[in-house]
């Protein structure tokens, strides 16, 4: 997925909303919401660690527009923050390698 941060994923767990066709990756949280769970169980970086942003842009579900998850990018412009300010439920989770 073009929108996804690079990486090597492995086992995953997704959390997002329903997508007709796809996968659950619709946003259903706000960019803070998501910083704060990732600060509580990893490191409150979006691109790192057990919990990841799904995408680095994000997309509000309500008008399946693109907005802000993170502050990158692209997929390759990793080490950013969460897009603390976004003021849509643009995020979905991954958590990465978690099993």
């Amino acid at each position: 997925n073009p929108a996804q941060f690079d990486g090597v994923y492995g086992n995953i767990y997704m959390l997002g909303g329903r997508v007709a066709g796809g996968f659950p990756d619709a946003g259903i949280l706000k960019a803070e919401e998501l910083w704060n769970i990732d600060t509580k169980l990893d490191d409150g970086k979006p691109d790192t660690g057990k919990v990841w942003a799904y995408s680095f842009t994000g997309w509000n579900n309500a008008g399946g527009t693109l907005d802000r998850c993170t502050l990158a990018t692209s997929g390759a412009d990793r080490g950013k923050a969460y897009a603390l300010n976004a003021g849509g439920k643009n995020c979905s989770i991954i958590f990465h390698s978690a099993f």
